[in-house]
């Protein structure tokens, strides 16, 4: 019996095995179902995929055999791995390699063996998916082509798990940083970043559901005392006894955030007038009670202003200023103060804006800009994003986002978005006529996809206009994916139709392996907050590594977002991401101007 000799990255190869966590590990249905089907294919009473490691080797998972591991001096697939194609022994016995083996001399007395390598992403060889009998056989070219095929499945299933824990571990990464990014150090409570954050989610389900909140900011009295007396130790450990203090009398739904120095401030969702001064009430009831520290008892009171939506402002700037001035009044007379309500202009512009943007779709004021995505390798123009603007007869041009928020709280953003299809499509249709074959991006939204009818206006628009639907991309935003099982649906039917889908913001939400594979998915732009990160963040640059591998592992095509200098566009060429998008290449412009870049079909990216 000859041992197989190590490989020439042996310590390479056995770090990599080690950190995919796959050694020692339960059965999973996934491998069970591959060494099952290899048996069945080959008529083989054995078959497993084989690990190996550094003195053993170790069965992932194993059809026929009862053991779970062997001495890697014994191991067949340890001589495998060292082959570039599969190594097939017809009869152990005839075989000096083999022939002295003790599973070959005894039980379960092998005579045949066939293994074809499997490697992790990095290349290293992991170890087999091998078929083992008890009698000598041959085994032709096409099994052989086929033994290849499910070692291929084999290693799929290891490369995936790789590119999710990875992405996992990248996105926990992300999300530690963030959290010191958005949390104050002191007292972990939320900063006044997260607290901006808190507001405009606010005003968001606000404007969307109709109902109010409350801004409560509060500023602790005689805390500069403290500090000037006992010092800013005992200050500071003063301070985080706040948090736990408050926590007591605010709903788990309520933030609470120190915003710097004694000033902290509370968003109440879903509260008035009459709830939001209930709680300050008891806020200062809270504070009344002396605080005790390193064995000084100390008291203090607080100052707190009262803003509320949407009867005080719509906007978290101006909410913020009235609940300061709030808090102003309140420090001149005592424990809280209610801004004093004045008539909310804002209120009634919202009004008129959602009336005149009906008469703009009518009207023909909205105009379609276009803005193109170039393959990276080539420079060539790969297609255009149609993006909407609002040409206000008084105001002039309007961005979207003035009005597709209103849009969408309204319901208008499905007549909007079907404007924006009919308009894109005849574009489309009068480029390709003048022999300009490029494809156009539209955007979706959470309401047009709730839309039972999109499927059948789509097809519609797309019979009526003549354009060829393989031209047609339609984005989605990744938040769609965190409910995938109600879009999955729609999505597959649009796929049907012969429209490529585009999910836009990928990394951003709900980055996860799972919604890939279920979705007919295209193609996955990455969010334009890690590729413009890249030249700064090192870790948003393994980020974008990684969701690149994961797409193309996939088959997936990967548009980096927010290109805006030549050092990001090299960084996305260095990672093998297929196109770009961003005002480095070109921003979005009208049809007319768009067309000569067409024409010139390259763009410079030099």
């Amino acid at each position: 019996m000859l041992e197989a000799p190590l490989p020439a990255d042996e310590a390479a190869r056995l770090a990599t095995l080690a950190n995919l966590n796959l050694l020692d590990t339960p059965p999973e249905t996934r491998f069970d179902r591959i060494t099952r089907f290899a048996a069945r294919l080959f008529d083989a009473p054995v078959s497993l995929i084989s690990l190996i490691d550094a003195e053993r080797q170790w069965f992932k998972s194993s059809y026929g055999l009862d053991i779970s591991e062997t001495p890697r001096a014994f191991s067949f697939c340890a001589h495998a791995i060292l082959r570039d194609e599969v190594m097939v022994v017809p009869d152990t016995l005839l075989d000096e390699r083999f022939a002295g083996n003790p599973y070959v001399a005894g039980p379960p007395f092998i005579r045949f063996y066939a293994g074809c390598p499997v490697s992790a992403l990095d290349g290293s060889r992991l170890g087999t998916l091998c078929i083992v009998d008890y009698r000598p056989r041959q085994m032709s070219e096409d099994d052989v082509q086929k033994l290849c095929d499910v070692a291929l499945w084999v290693q799929h299933e290891i490369v995936s798990g790789e590119l999710n824990r990875a992405l996992r571990q990248a996105q926990e990464d992300v999300q530690a940083r963030e959290h010191q990014a958005l949390h104050d150090p002191l007292t972990g409570l939320p900063n006044r970043a997260l607290l901006y954050n808190c507001l405009q989610q606010a005003i968001s389900i606000g404007r969307r559901e109709d109902t109010p909140f409350a801004l409560l900011l509060m500023d602790l009295d005689r805390f500069k005392e403290v500090n000037d007396t006992l010092g800013h130790q005992r200050g500071d450990l003063l301070l985080r006894q706040i948090g736990p203090r408050l926590r007591n009398v605010l709903r788990d739904s309520d933030t609470l955030a120190r915003l710097g120095g004694d000033e902290f401030a509370v968003v109440l969702p879903h509260t008035g007038a009459n709830q939001a001064t209930l709680v300050a009430q008891k806020i200062l009831h809270a504070l009344q009670e002396a605080m005790v520290v390193e064995g000084l008892s100390m008291e203090i009171g607080a100052s707190i202003g009262i803003a509320l939506y949407p009867e005080h402002g719509d906007e978290a700037d101006l909410l913020m200023q009235r609940a300061d001035a709030a808090m102003y009044e309140a420090k001149q007379n005592g424990g809280y103060a209610v801004y004093a309500a004045l008539y909310d202009h804002r209120t009634v512009h919202r009004l008129a804006l959602i009336g005149e943007l009906r008469q703009a779709i009518e009207h023909e004021q909205l105009v379609l800009h276009y803005q193109p995505k170039v393959s990276i390798t080539t420079g060539e123009v790969a297609g255009v994003e149609a993006l909407v603007r609002w040409q206000h007869p008084q105001h002039g041009l309007i961005a979207p986002d003035q009005f597709i928020p209103v849009a969408e709280r309204t319901g208008l953003i499905n007549r909007l978005t079907l404007w924006v299809l009919d308009a894109a499509l005849r574009q489309g249709r009068a480029w390709h006529e003048a022999g300009l074959p490029v494809g156009i991006a539209v955007n979706l939204s959470v309401q047009n996809l709730q839309n039972g009818q999109l499927l059948d206006q789509i097809g519609q628009l797309l019979h009526a206009t003549g354009f060829a639907p393989q031209y047609l991309e339609l984005e989605i935003t990744e938040s769609v994916m965190s409910d995938p099982a109600r879009v999955t649906d729609m999505l597959m039917r649009l796929s049907e139709l012969g429209v490529r889908l585009s999910v836009d913001g990928f990394g951003t939400g709900y980055s996860s392996l799972s919604y890939l594979r279920k979705p007919p998915v295209d193609e996955i732009k990455i969010g334009q907050s890690f590729v413009t990160g890249m030249a700064m963040n090192e870790d948003d640059a393994v980020i974008v590594r990684q969701i690149i591998d994961l797409a193309h592992a996939f088959g997936i095509k990967v548009v980096g977002e927010g290109v805006e200098t030549r050092e990001v566009l090299d960084r996305l060429a260095g990672l093998s991401c297929d196109f770009a998008q961003g005002y480095y290449l070109g921003g979005p412009l009208p049809a007319a101007q768009i067309t000569g870049r067409l024409r010139q079909r390259l763009v410079n990216i030099n």
